[in-house]
């Protein structure tokens, strides 16, 4: 019940709001800043976001699919091309090598939310590897970190769980928001966004937060964030109900 009210209340409040690009300043005093918009090349709404060290990936939280991204001449988001998800509301996606990571927002009542393991490389593309039980109800947010995987879940008050590769539980932590989605590791810290909060957080490994960020639009707004990667440079972020990807710099 308390997940339906939650899902509720975001159905409700999240409009199509826009991150404006310049400069955003943390609690920290850290600044970051959004350099680039793209439009999302595809008619469903972005859940979560991957990089496989060349190309962005979004899973299609309407459609079921996940889409492999490019750049055309001209600098605009393109689909390059796509696997099917083995969930209708495929959300947090992650790469392990050339292995996608792809968890699900909403399990079927009763069903227990599943993690499936694609291939993203040679002529078995979209082949299913394995799957495991997340230890959540829901998986909103997945990263690997070179070692572990995270998993975050809407369980009340809201989890990260890490994980062993194959989906056994190492450790359970509170989130530090309220309704915790996107997640992405950048070699030292986690970066995470909470959508009900509508924040972006820095956090250390044992769930500490070292600095965060309040997503607004320029009235004051909340913008729904829902999706993190990071690509070794820059932040990727995609917000609920937006076609827009906001390319973010922290500083590396």
């Amino acid at each position: 019940m308390k997940r339906l009210v939650i899902i509720t209340i975001l159905a409700i409040l999240l409009i199509p709001l826009s991150l404006n690009a310049g400069p955003l300043i943390g609690s920290c005093g850290e600044e970051i800043e959004v350099v680039s918009i793209f439009d999302v090349p595809f008619e469903g709404r972005v859940h979560g976001l991957a990089f496989d060290n060349n190309n962005l990936w979004a899973s299609d939280y309407d459609g079921g699919m996940i889409y492999k991204l490019a750049f055309n001449n001209t600098g605009d988001l393109i689909i390059d091309s796509y696997i099917e998800s083995q969930s209708l509301w495929p959300s947090g996606i992650t790469f392990k090598g050339r292995k996608l990571f792809s968890g699900e927002a909403l399990a079927e009542i009763g069903q227990p939310s599943i993690i499936s393991t694609f291939r993203t490389k040679g002529k078995k593309v979209g082949e299913l590897l394995n799957d495991f039980v997340s230890p959540g109800v829901d998986c909103t947010g997945l990263t690997y970190d070179g070692t572990y995987l995270w998993n975050s879940s809407f369980d009340p008050p809201g989890y990260i769980y890490k994980l062993k590769i194959n989906g056994g539980l190492i450790e359970t932590f509170v989130s530090p928001g309220l309704c915790p989605e996107g997640l992405t590791f950048d070699g030292e810290f986690l970066w995470h966004v909470d959508i009900c909060e509508s924040r972006l957080y820095k956090l250390t490994t044992d769930m500490s937060v070292f600095c965060y960020w309040d997503l607004r639009d320029e009235g004051g707004n909340t913008i729904g964030p829902i999706g993190l990667t990071f690509d070794g440079t820059h932040l990727w972020l995609s917000v609920a109900d937006e076609q827009d990807i906001y390319k973010i710099d922290i500083g590396k």
